[in-house]
């Protein structure tokens, strides 16, 4: 753009060159400079959307650690503006959402959680989505939703944090043994199905019988009064659950005298049984780098989007005391982290 400027300047002194003094000519050259220094500042200078699927710890923990590492990576505010929306976890948001920022002319959209991925997926055309914290892939079909086209999944650059859910099913049945596990997730989370199918599928091979149970979002107290303890334990998967959903939600357990089986960061401080819990700064981190890849213009492929490197399977002692369970000793052993 600066070289288009000077070009055009050429042409205006040469059209009247006769008329002018050299003199002259510096004199408008150096009336020109600031314009040619703010219109490179702003070629330099990216916009970004940011919009989570629900405004939750998890979520801002993501959104933290990617802010830091944007930092790092040399965009920061004065190089990347940044929009950051945080709809209701209803499927009319986070379409708004999409639009909005799409409306907006940003460069990309960076999309935390598998609700406002998918749909950032189907209400833009063209535009780079960068996504984290995502469980169930992007390819796989969900039930009652539309199925991304090939189309569709070449726009998304991002990390998954899906986790052996078996592993997590194994070292409950070594504490507890053949039993009845209900997985409790929002009605609108489509991380449901794919989840139940994988708790399914392991159970098998453990004697362990999966039951499910989806929470009403406009109902959701009465929904939670709803769960009893017929079921020996409860499955949660923290992604879209708000901090206040998910607070009742543990409390009305508690109550139950049954253990959780937890799937989320930070779920076994919160007291469950036993957890598989991501790295949440490596979710953030690895969205940033790929968001910096295409600012740059980088070739950013499909086939080449992240898995998590680390989950840790972290063990509450204190929960196995509350509801009177006791945890192999084989299983402390082979557990990344122990709350006593």
């Amino acid at each position: 753009m600066f070289f288009a400027y000077v070009f055009l300047f050429g042409l205006f002194s040469f059209a009247a060159g006769s008329f002018m003094k050299p003199l002259q000519h510096y004199i408008i050259l150096l009336a020109f400079l600031p314009l040619f220094i703010s219109v490179g500042s702003a070629a330099d200078t990216h916009s970004v959307g940011v919009v989570l699927s629900v405004d939750n710890t998890l979520n801002r923990s993501t959104y933290n650690a990617f802010s830091e590492t944007l930092e790092v990576l040399g965009y920061g505010p004065d190089k990347l503006r940044v929009f950051v929306q945080k709809p209701h976890a209803d499927l009319f948001s986070w379409a708004n959402s999409a639009r909005r920022a799409d409306a907006a002319g940003v460069d990309a959209l960076v999309t935390i959680g598998l609700p406002m991925t998918r749909v950032a997926l189907l209400e833009t055309a063209g535009l780079p989505i960068i996504f984290a914290s995502v469980f169930t892939p992007l390819d796989i079909p969900i039930e009652g939703q539309r199925v991304l086209s090939d189309k569709d999944l070449q726009q998304a650059f991002g990390i998954y944090n899906e986790v052996p859910i078996a592993t997590l099913l194994k070292a409950y049945a070594d504490i507890k043994g053949p039993s009845t596990v209900t997985a409790v997730f929002l009605a609108n989370d489509p991380d449901a199905t794919y989840q139940i199918f994988q708790l399914q599928q392991a159970a098998s091979f453990y004697n362990i019988r999966i039951n499910s149970s989806m929470l009403d979002p406009a109902h959701f107290s009465k929904s939670v009064q709803g769960l009893e303890a017929s079921s020996d334990a409860f499955f949660i998967s923290s992604a879209l659950f708000d901090n206040a959903q998910l607070e009742k939600l543990l409390s009305h357990i508690e109550t139950l005298r049954r253990p959780v089986l937890g799937l989320g960061t930070g779920l076994a401080s919160r007291g469950a049984l036993v957890s598989l819990e991501n790295d949440s700064h490596e979710q953030g981190a690895v969205a940033a780098q790929k968001l910096v890849q295409v600012l740059k213009g980088e070739e950013v492929f499909h086939a080449v989007n992240h898995k998590p490197r680390k989950v840790d399977l972290v063990l509450n002692l204190l929960a196995a005391k509350t509801v009177n369970l006791q945890v192999p000793f084989n299983l402390l052993s082979s557990a990344t982290r122990i709350i006593r």
